[in-house]
């Protein structure tokens, strides 16, 4: 058996044999694998035959059952004539049949395969379910002119291809294209055909068909190949299969499991089993694809008809549709509005396909939607429009990328008129395969629509475009393109993509990756860091095309948004800020904060291991590739560059170069060879083998001093050695070698291997640059733009920028808050801190006084000042007290006092205390004086008197202090502190000081005085006696006096008079004793509390204040003041009175007068008077008796009475006269004024008075009429009425005529009844009438004598109606009472019939249309709750009901007839009253008329879904990342189970279901690993209730299986190999079902472990058995392997300067080589081989035995050493050892023979006659016979003899 492996990549070359091929496949391939297209495609294509290999292996027995796979065939004579054409067209369906019988294995010479089958036994022969077919219709256009629809599909004279092999126009058939090849070459075909390029198999004009031929045309079959098989032949390679004799070798084969192996191709004819194959089967002759002749070759295996099976998988979807009716029958799709799966047929419009003079035209008014799906989900379907023609831009057809036509997205396009949508397929994205055509036509014009093909195509295993944008960001970024954030602060990225495809961002997944890990999810994110740095942010997108990779295609852009998180700046203060400070000390803080520069360090670049092999001048090269540093960036420093370091190990450091180029090709040595010797690097194997040993880090810095090979050694490595440490070493070259060169490219180290020496290891190496000064991409450093300090410290004294003065109030740290702003928006702050020493807590030091001892010189102690000013320090320890007697000193802590004690000192010394906190000058100088006083000395003072209060107690309260300064004296106060005190002893004793204010308590009181001196010391004085005393007088007071008023006494009225003040005395006194008490009068206050100036008693003058005083005698200083007026009243300014008249009102010449009426007049502006009237002039003067206010005269006519003004203050008088006149009055005469007609019902009407004033006046003269609405006013003359009248009262309004007399006033009042006749009362009226005759016309009859009444309301009066205001107020033109009218305003009019009054007023005549009503669906309801009610907002149905009618009102009823009436309207809000459901009525108005219609509305209560329970099947984890996506189109069905009118919807929260947004798709790939719920929302369609259920989707995981691709086993086990191998699943049988099977599906075992002997392809699956049945299926191949039979040969001539073995091995193995036990090697070539025998060893890499082949070479040797130590002691020829006639005759250089040897002697020992010979060089002559002719030969030659 042979392998079976489908899976090889094939190199084609073009092989020459000795005999000419047949087939010129191998060549066409060779050449057509040079196009990169033809090659890509060729790759695409056969991987997915790989795929149909794998899928059909266990469908291979269900093939025969189906319906043959039909090829559209076409054939093409460019060659041919056309009058040659039924010749033609009759040959090339010869062949087509010749073909069907080949590969259906119903050939003629198919039964020739029973006696041949016995030498092959396991070999089927195959028939191929498969019937090719000439085209008959749908030829492509602009081709063969002569091509008829019918006829087939043969084109002649067609220069197909342009002469090339390939014609895009017949794309879609297997094309035979029969032209001249040359040469002997009898066809040849693309290895695995592709219909989609047009491309052909080629035949040579004699190799196609049978029989004669067509001469006239040159194609006649001849000689071998007259039985069409060339074709078949060519067909097979089209079908994807090799020749049997693939590779013209036993080492390779065609991949066909049972067409035995062979190394060559079979020509002719040769007997069954005649032709040895490479393995026990000869070589299977008859096979169409090898080159025996037509009439020999007849068969194809069972192996090569799977093979052209799986290859039409691929091809079936490329086939051109429909054109072969004569072979299939053609299905028709008609648009509807339907959906259906076809994979062939042809797509009509609804007119279908034209038949005779039937254009079949689609009808007008059309609009279908019409979707086409394939069969498979695995395909797509295409359609190709052949016809198309509709009304241009009127009828369209639209074509969706879709199942549906539901997201315009997916448009593919519009197209009407001529212009054909030609092929549509679906787009990359479309995972339905489907297309949806949707087609609308309008009401005018059709034509024949259209015609397409159908056919489904496997969806190309391609991606889209798609390139991600960015479409926003928050924050913008900045000029750089970089976004600048805090950390923390939130960035919101929005981005999308472009899609090269109609659609196809349809379902698009988009994650955006931060740059630091994580990703988030959606087109946009919303994110922050939490750490400084630089991130680069990108947004990938994956499309839902899974036909390329699992997870769909992806963008391969890349945003690359920068983002730089702010770092955080370090706080300080500047050095010249003070700390810490003193207590108290006010001082400057200056903030320093430095920017945090972020460094991108890049990653230390490090190489993957590099083996150093031992070589001789070979180079080994490790790179690696730095990026990150800024464009264009150079070294341009070496301090730039840190080191470079290598992990290595060698065992011989003098055989290396050690070498670093930079990206631009520039080096440095790091280590020179031959430096070193032998010592090791690192712990290096020296062991011959390649292990790896162990790497020791060696550094190379310029900072370094030693080089490596002068570093220090240890002893490692196995053998033991000396090996340079590990360390930091000088390079053998500056790196200044690499100045200017570019940071970012390929950096390598390499190794240069000098010596055949040793090997080693390079386990890693990195570049370590200083970052700070070099600049990579994404570094950056924040700017502060601002800073300030923050918060309101009270301590802060002043803000200077960034400089603060603080006054800490305390001790202790102090921290003051410092912002600053940094140019990315981030705000830090951070504390600044001073430490504030403690406080200088102390008292201030007294002075120290001492009383002048007068005999001594005064001695002060200082020490009591210490402890003074310690006093309330808490912590005195820490504190330093010192005593100085300058500032100076005391400043500089010099010159201390040392005795305090007895400190002889001088008045007003200065002592300086320097009061400090340790040692840390913070202190304070407090000065202190030393005194010496005299006693002081008290000066005598007047006593203190104070006045009684109110209260007379005798108490008063005094200032004692103001005593003070006169008892003091001379003396300053401010030496003295002075006291005062009630008793001698107190004052003595210092004891109860009396303090100010002081209440005595004794009248008088004496006071004592202590004085002391200020600086102590004693020095006081205390009296003995009184100093003064305290004295309480009593307190005068007065009464109060009255105002004095006199009448001005001058005659000038200039306000004087003459007043007596003595009369004032008695009331001030009041009751005291006018003895005791002196009063006096002054002018002022002043004079008044001084005494000065008292006036006499009588005083003459104007108006003024007169102050008094009065005092107790005795008492001066306890006295009242007071003070009252003097006023002078003037006297009354009399006037001539105008006479007082009255209207004699009864004609008796009495009359009543109100003499006030002349006050104002008597007054005469004057104020502060009383007016009163009197019948005399004497008691007029007297003011009394007085008459008034009101007055009768008692003389008739007139009489004289008098008046008196009377100043109220003083009583001043004045008097005059006043005449008192009664006056006759008028006679109004009578009126008559005739009745008006009220214009408009309210019983007001407009009078014209004017002819009344006559008729009122009549004879009388110096008369004035007025008219007035009352009596009052007429009777006052007010509100006169103009002679135009509107009357106030209703019906009769009585108006008062005043007739006035215009000399007198005097004046009578009548009345006038004003009459107003009603005028018939009118309102105007609408009359409505519903259209319901000629419904819609909106004309009526109106029957106007049905609103008389309605006019009339009661009255006496005649209606008439006429057509306008003006004909009704004229009584012209009445109108019929029958009047046909549509809507319009007539007028009526009412006529009094009494008082003939009209009036008039409108009558609106209105049709109303009636509402139209409408059958309402019923409202529904969700019932929540399941007690069949629920809550309707009846409103919901009032656009239904109203149906676009406008002008209507909408109401609710329960019952039909209160919906007729209108009455008892519901809602909007109406719970039913009868359970699940309830009839309503609907009433719709006229707002205007009040037309109305009714509608019956039904309530139904609908109970809410019921969600089923779902069964849905675990998933099987695909890629075990615990995600899996669930097809959930079948759990709608089972969530619904018998409701109607559900929809089912997926969401992935219960906040989205319960929305019902972001609907899942029916393909939903799970977001949570293992368990998934989802949110089923089940809702009823009609009634949108829905209930909301979960299901979990459950991934199980699947096995995991790790399986060799493949296996290999010995042929032969006898020679040390195993022929058998035993493959472990490494799975527990506990968990799992095993399933191994063969390439034939036959299942071979369910263990866990499975051994095998036999080679083939087989495949394990592998299913859970606990928890799912989740399984996992993999494919291996056992293949075999053998001992190898061996050849070699010596290449080179005998005697040679080289010598050279070529050694073979056959067999079914890999093998490799070694000479005389040498190392292995793969080729079996072997140079420089010494000469004598040599055995060349071959051995199975897979173990399956070593076979030796020895074999000589003839030389001698070119040296001996004859040294006695074992190893060339002799010098011979061996090689001829076997030659026993052979001989050798040895001479000097003189030509002395000294030696004559057989070579199958001992050899020459090198002496002469027992001499040694010395070190020369000796000749030789030999005689032998040629090796492969064994013809005598001679040979001459000479070689060295070394001592």
């Amino acid at each position: 058996m042979k392998k079976s492996i489908f899976l090889l990549v094939m190199l084609f070359g073009l092989n020459v044999s000795a005999q000419d091929e047949k087939c010129g496949m191998d060549a066409h391939m060779h050449e057509m694998m040079k196009d990169p297209d033809f090659a890509k495609q060729w790759e695409i294509d056969q991987a997915k035959f790989r795929r149909a290999v794998a899928e059909s292996i266990n469908t291979r027995q269900r093939r025969g059952t189906m319906d043959p796979v039909v090829v559209p065939v076409a054939v093409h004579f460019p060659g041919g004539v056309e009058s040659d054409r039924a010749c033609l067209e009759a040959l090339a369906q010869n062949q087509v049949d010749i073909v069907n019988l080949d590969f259906t294995a119903t050939n003629g010479d198919a039964n020739l395969w029973g006696p041949a089958s016995a030498f092959y036994p396991g070999v089927v022969h195959g028939a191929a379910n498969i019937q090719f077919c000439i085209a008959t219709q749908d030829h492509p256009a602009g081709t063969d002119d002569d091509l008829v629809e019918g006829g087939p599909a043969v084109t002649i004279g067609y220069d197909f291809g342009g002469g090339n092999d390939a014609d895009p126009a017949w794309a879609g058939y297997l094309n035979f294209l029969v032209k001249p090849i040359g040469g002997s070459v009898l066809g040849y075909s693309p290895l695995g055909g592709n219909l989609n390029a047009g491309s052909s198999i080629v035949l040579n004009t004699y190799a196609f068909g049978s029989g004669a031929g067509c001469s006239d045309s040159g194609i006649e079959p001849g000689a071998s190949s007259n039985l069409g098989r060339t074709t078949t032949h060519e067909l097979g390679h089209f079908f994807n299969l090799y020749h049997t004799f693939q590779g013209d070798s036993c080492d390779d084969d065609d991949g066909i499991a049972d067409t035995p192996n062979i190394d060559g191709n079979t020509f002719g004819c040769p007997a069954d089993g005649s032709v040895p194959g490479c393995d026990v089967q000869p070589a299977l002759t008859m096979s169409y694809m090898d080159y025996t002749d037509d009439n020999c070759m007849y068969m194809f295996t069972q192996g090569q008809v799977d093979v052209i099976e799986d290859w039409l998988v691929i091809l079936e979807s490329q086939f051109k549709p429909n054109v072969t009716p004569v072979c299939v029958e053609i299905p028709e799709y008609i648009i509807t509005n339907d959906t259906v799966t076809a994979c062939n047929g042809l797509f009509y419009d609804s007119g279908g396909a034209a038949n005779g003079s039937d254009p079949g035209n689609y009808q007008n008014n059309e609009n279908f939607t019409y979707t086409i799906c394939p069969l498979t989900s695995d395909q797509s379907v295409q359609l190709s429009f052949t016809q198309f023609e509709t009304q241009n831009n009127v009828d369209i057809l639209t074509i969706y990328n879709a199942d549906n036509a539901l997201d315009p997205t997916t448009i593919l396009g519009e197209w009407s008129g001529t212009d054909s949508p030609g092929t549509v397929v679906p787009t990359l994205t479309n995972t339905s395969g489907c297309l949806t055509v949707v087609f609308t036509s309008n009401s005018s014009v059709n034509f024949p629509g259209w015609r397409a093909n159908i056919q489904c195509i496997d969806p190309p295993a391609e991606c889209q475009t798609i390139v991600s944008q960015l479409d926003s960001a928050l924050p913008l970024p900045n000029a750089e393109d970089v976004i600048q954030v805090c950390v923390g602060e939130d960035i919101t990225l929005t981005g999308s993509g472009q899609f090269s495809e109609p659609g196809g961002g349809l379902g698009a997944a988009y994650q955006w990756d931060l740059g630091d890990g994580r990703s988030i999810s959606g087109q946009t994110a919303t994110f922050s860091y939490d750490q400084p740095g630089f991130y680069i942010a990108n947004l990938n997108i994956w499309d839902i095309n899974t036909s390329v990779f699992p997870e769909g295609c992806k963008n391969d852009n890349t945003i690359n948004q920068y983002i730089n998180v702010s770092t955080t700046p370090s706080f300080g203060k500047t050095d010249d800020t003070l700390d810490p400070i003193c207590f108290g000390e006010t001082s400057t803080v200056t903030a320093l904060v430095t920017p945090t520069p972020f460094i991108n360090d890049c990653t230390p670049p490090e190489s993957n291991i590099t083996f150093l092999p031992d070589g001789n001048g070979d180079f080994y090269t490790t790179c690696v590739t730095v990026d990150c540093f800024e464009d264009g960036q150079t070294l341009e420093d070496i301090s730039q560059l840190f080191d470079i370091c290598l992990n290595i190990e060698h065992s011989y450091l003098g055989d290396l170069d050690i070498i670093i180029t930079s990206p631009n090709n520039q080096e440095l040595y790091l280590h020179r060879y031959p430096a070193g010797s032998s010592t090791y690097l690192g712990e290096a194997l020296d062991d011959g083998t390649p292990d790896p040993g162990v790497g020791f880090d060696y550094c190379f810095s310029m900072s370094a001093t030693t080089t490596l090979v002068n570093g220090p050694t240890v002893t490692a490595g196995n053998p033991a050695n000396q090996s340079i440490a590990a360390g930091t070493y000088l390079p053998d070259d500056s790196f200044n070698e690499l100045l200017g060169t570019p940071l970012n490219g390929d950096w390598c180290i390499v190794i240069v291997d000098n010596l055949l020496i040793d090997n080693g290891y390079i386990f890693s190496w990195d570049l370590n640059f200083d970052y700070s000064n070099v600049t990579t991409q994404g570094s950056f450093t924040p700017e502060i733009v601002s800073g300030s300090w923050i918060g309101d410290e009270p301590t802060i004294d002043e803000v200077n920028g960034d400089t603060i003065t603080i006054s800490p109030d305390g001790q202790g740290e102090f921290c003051y808050t410092y912002s600053v702003l940094d140019d990315f928006g981030c705000e830090y702050s951070d504390e600044i801190c001073i430490n504030v020493l403690p406080e200088l807590i102390h008292a201030g030091p007294n002075d120290i006084s001492v009383c002048d001892p007068v005999t001594s010189n005064p001695v002060f102690n200082l020490f009591q000042n210490r402890d003074v000013v310690l006093a309330p320090n808490p912590s005195p320890d820490d504190f330093v007290v010192t005593f100085h007697n300058s500032e100076q000193d005391a400043e500089n802590d010099a010159s201390e006092i040392v005795n305090l004690n007895t400190y002889p000192g001088s008045d007003q010394e200065i002592i300086y205390i320097r009061f400090e906190y340790l040692d840390s000058n913070c202190f304070v100088i407090e000065p202190f004086q030393l005194n010496v006083y005299d006693v002081p000395e008290i000066f005598p003072v007047s006593d203190i008197s104070l006045c009684d209060g109110d209260v007379i107690d005798e108490t008063a309260s005094f200032d004692l202090e103001q005593q003070s300064l006169e008892i003091l004296g001379t003396q300053s106060p401010s030496d003295f502190i002075l006291t005062y005190h009630s008793s001698a002893e107190d004052a003595d004793l210092a004891l109860n000081n009396l303090s100010s204010p002081y209440n005595n308590t004794s009248n008088p009181q004496p006071i004592y005085v202590r004085i002391e001196s200020l600086v102590g010391g004693d020095c006081y004085v205390a009296s003995r006696d009184p100093v003064f005393n305290l004295v309480v007088d009593n307190q005068t007071s007065a009464e109060p006096a009255e105002d004095l008023v006199e009448c001005d006494a001058t005659s000038d009225g200039s306000l004087e008079a003459t007043f007596n003040l003595d009369s004032q005395t008695s009331v001030i006194l009041g009751t005291s004793d006018p003895l005791d008490f002196i009063v006096t009068y002054h002018a002022s206050q002043a004079d008044a509390e001084n005494a000065d100036n008292p006036l006499s008693n009588s005083i003459t003058g104007p108006s003024q204040t007169i102050y008094f005083r009065i005092v107790e005698i005795g008492a001066s200083s306890c006295f009242g003041i007071g003070q009252f007026q003097l006023r002078v009243d003037p006297v009354p300014i009399t006037t001539i009175l105008n006479p007082l008249r009255v209207c004699d009102d009864d004609g008796d010449g009495f009359a009543e007068f109100t003499l006030t009426d002349r006050d104002t007049e008597a007054l005469n502006g004057q104020t502060g008077l009383t007016v009163s009237y009197h019948t005399t002039q004497p008691e007029a003067e007297a003011g009394t008796p007085s008459i008034g206010p009101s007055y009768s005269n008692t003389i008739v006519n007139t009489e004289q009475i008098w008046v008196r003004l009377t100043n109220t203050a003083a009583g001043c008088h004045s008097i005059m006269p006043l005449n008192l006149v009664v006056v006759p009055l008028p006679v109004p005469q009578p009126v008559i004024l005739a009745a008006e007609c009220d214009d408009d019902n309210d019983g007001l009407q407009t009078f014209d008075l004017s002819s009344v004033a006559v008729q009122v006046i009549g004879a009388q003269t110096n008369m004035v009429v007025s008219y007035h609405e009352t009596d009052a006013d007429a009777q006052a003359g007010a509100s006169p009425l103009g002679n135009s009248y509107l009357t106030n009262t209703p019906d009769i309004d009585t108006i008062y005529i005043r007739l006035e007399n215009t000399l007198t006033t005097c004046y009578a009042v009548s009345t006038l009844d004003l009459v107003v006749e009603p005028s018939p009362t009118i309102s105007s009226l609408t009359y409505t009438l519903c259209d319901v005759t000629n419904s819609g016309d909106l004309v009526e009859v109106f029957d106007l004598s049905t609103r008389d009444n309605d006019f009339i309301n009661g009255q006496n009066v005649t209606v008439s109606y006429h057509t306008s205001e003006p004909n009704a107020q004229a009584n012209i033109d009445p109108l019929p009472t029958l009047y046909s009218s549509g809507s319009q305003i007539i007028y009526a009019a009412l006529e009094d019939n009494v008082t003939g009054c009209r009036a008039v007023d409108t009558l609106e005549l209105i049709v109303d249309p009636v509402p139209i009503t409408t059958i309402l669906n019923p409202l529904r309801e969700c019932d929540d709750d399941g007690d069949g009610f629920a809550e309707f907002t009846l409103t919901d149905r009032d656009t239904e009901a109203l149906n676009g009618q406008t002008g209507l009102t909408v109401s609710y009823h329960t019952t039909q007839p209160e919906a007729e009436a209108g009455t008892s309207s519901i809602g909007p809000s109406y719970t039913n009253t009868t359970v699940d459901s309830e009839q309503i009525w609907v009433r719709l108005t006229n707002t205007a008329g009040g037309c109305h219609s009714i509608m019956p509305l039904n309530l139904v209560v609908v109970p809410l879904p019921v969600p089923q329970p779902v069964i849905l099947a675990a998933e099987c984890d695909d890629d075990n990342d615990g995600l899996q996506t669930f097809d959930l189109s079948s759990i709608a069905a089972q969530v619904i189970g018998a409701q109607t009118n559900m929809v089912v919807s997926y969401h992935e929260t219960d906040a989205d279901a319960q929305a019902g947004v972001s609907p899942l798709g029916n393909s939903y790939l799970t977001n949570t690993p293992d368990i998934d719920t989802i949110y089923i929302r089940l809702e009823n369609t009609l009634t949108i209730c829905y209930a909301v259920s979960t299901l979990d989707l459950v991934v199980n995981p699947l096995p995991e299986l790790d399986l060799e691709d493949n296996y290999v086993i010995c042929a032969d086990a006898s020679s040390g190999g195993l022929d058998y191998v035993e493959v472990d699943s490494e799975l527990s049988a506990a968990g799992y079902s095993f399933e191994w099977r063969d390439e034939f599906g036959t299942l071979l075992s369910t263990d866990a472990v499975y051994l095998i002997d036999q080679i083939g392809i087989y495949s394990l699956e592998v299913s859970n058995t606990v928890g799912s049945n989740c399984s996992t299926l993999a494919f291996f191949t056992v293949s075999e392997s053998e001992n190898p039979t061996v050849t070699a040969t010596v290449t080179s001539e005998d005697f040679a300067d080289s010598h050279t073995i070529v050694a073979t091995a056959t067999g079914g193995g890999l093998y490799e080589f070694s000479l005389d036990q040498g190392p292995w090697q793969d080729s079996g070539t072997f140079t420089g081989v010494r000469p004598g025998e040599r055995t060349v060893n071959v051995r199975d890499l897979n173990g399956c035995g070593i076979t030796s082949f020895v074999l000589v070479v003839i030389d001698y040797p070119a040296y001996f050493t004859p040294n006695g130590d074992g190893y060339n002691d002799t010098w011979n020829i061996g090689a001829l050892s076997n030659q026993m006639a052979s001989k050798i005759y040895i001479f000097d250089r003189f030509g002395k023979l000294l030696k004559q040897i057989m070579p199958a002697g001992e050899g020459w020992d090198g002496t002469y006659n027992g001499q040694k010979m010395p070190t020369t060089d000796y000749w030789f002559l030999l005689h032998y016979n040629d090796l492969d002719t064994a013809a005598p030969k001679q040979l001459r030659g000479h070689f060295t003899l070394k001592r």
